[in-house]
């Protein structure tokens, strides 16, 4: 109540307070019941310790991140790129005023959806510590899967009238469409911020977390079609391993692709990825017969068969560009909460044929730039490639050396 008084001055006698304690808490803020003219709404609130602690973690974590980087030169992963985006996702989480503009332009943009459903934010009400916003009234997700209930979707429809698999579809093609859109999504959709309304209707909260416009559409289409192809049993181990080489490393084969062109060999880059494929393809029938890699398929665990089975030790001595893992790392989330709920797995494969239909493949052939800048960073790319593939798959590097 004295933050309220402080932050909003005369204007804190519009929010009413109904329970001194906060009915939700978080590792950066406490949320409490309000009203605000009649209307039930939520009153989310910064930690004040949070500004000072955060510098010091954040601060600290940096040195261990270079201190890992130093020590493992080779892992798939840059660490210092990691800690960057967890710095980034940290302070985003804290900055309300980016929450509050988040929250306003996706309940502007889904204001007639009609599935989706976006709380109204208060932003005359809203400070750099405080967001009212309109209260989600609903079963949260988290709720729903911690509970005892055998059939979730029965349960659901019985006392909601909301069918499950249809609003988690509609959810998955507005959130896969605003990540190749410049319109944007949801950027953390966890059960937590998920909830079930009544009426085939699902609501969304915290916005905290910019959603993510990706940067290289074409190479997460490519990605899609091969997604696409395995929900309708047609899986090519070839296909989808190059798929997952231009959506990891995107600068590394957009660099390919400038030499190549430039060079007027205009076929280079696909014959390195037709070798990269044939390696990986190669990879999974040896294991075939592994019932891990089985289990890994029948469950459509993706990233882990690229990781864990065809990458498996980074054989292909790729270092991952840190936004584009988020649609795989989504994606497997939201499998899982498919399988959890009892969803029709279906659901993902129609999302992924329904998300194609309406995308715009010509918007893929705008064509490398050749200015010195670029030839020179294509060159630097591939050549620290083939130096780190020479180590980690000698046989690989040859086979491309002989292309």
């Amino acid at each position: 109540i004295k933050l309220l008084r402080a932050e909003l001055g005369h204007r804190a006698t519009e929010v009413v307070i109904t329970d001194p304690n906060p009915f939700a808490a978080g590792s950066f803020g406490q949320v409490y019941s309000g009203v605000v003219e009649g209307q039930e709404v939520i009153i989310k609130v910064l930690r004040p310790s949070v500004d000072e602690f955060l510098e010091f973690d954040l601060n600290l974590l940096g040195k261990v991140a270079r201190i890992i980087s130093f020590v493992m030169p080779r892992s798939i992963v840059n660490f210092k790129a990691v800690f960057n985006d967890l710095k980034r996702v940290s302070l985003q989480e804290i900055d309300y005023h980016n929450e509050v503009k988040n929250a306003v332009r996706l309940y502007e943009k889904l204001a007639d959806h009609p599935v989706i459903h976006i709380p109204k934010t208060y932003q005359e009400l809203s400070t750099d510590h405080i967001i009212v916003q309109e209260k989600v009234t609903g079963l949260p997700l988290t709720q729903l899967l911690s509970s005892t209930i055998e059939d979730k979707l029965d349960f659901v429809w019985q006392n909601y009238g909301t069918n499950l698999n249809y609003v988690m579809e509609e959810l998955a093609v507005e959130s896969l469409m605003g990540s190749l859109s410049e319109n944007g999504s949801h950027g953390d959709p966890h059960p937590g911020n998920i909830f079930v309304m009544p009426n085939n209707r699902i609501a969304l909260i915290d916005f905290g977390i910019d959603s993510a416009v990706h940067e290289y559409k074409p190479e997460l289409m490519q990605l899609i079609v091969e997604y696409s192809a395995l929900y309708r049993g047609q899986f090519n181990p070839t296909n989808f391993s190059k798929a997952m080489l231009c959506y990891f490393a995107p600068q590394l084969t957009q660099s390919m692709q400038t030499l190549s062109t430039f060079l007027n060999k205009n076929d280079l880059a696909e014959q390195i990825l037709d070798e990269v494929g044939l390696k990986a393809s190669e990879s999974l029938q040896d294991r075939a017969s592994d019932p891990a890699v089985s289990t890994m398929l029948g469950q459509y665990r993706m990233l882990a068969i690229f990781t864990q089975v065809i990458n498996k030790d980074n054989r292909f001595g790729l270092r991952v560009v840190i936004d584009t893992p988020e649609f795989l790392r989504s994606t497997q989330i939201f499998l899982n909460l498919v399988h959890l709920l009892g969803c029709d797995k279906r659901l993902i494969g129609n999302t992924f044929d329904r998300v194609i239909a309406s995308y715009d493949f010509t918007t893929q052939t705008q064509g490398p730039s050749y200015d010195s800048q670029s030839i020179d960073s294509s060159l630097h790319s591939v050549a620290s490639w083939f130096e780190r593939l020479q180590y980690s798959d000698p046989a690989l590097y040859d086979n491309i050396m002989r292309r």
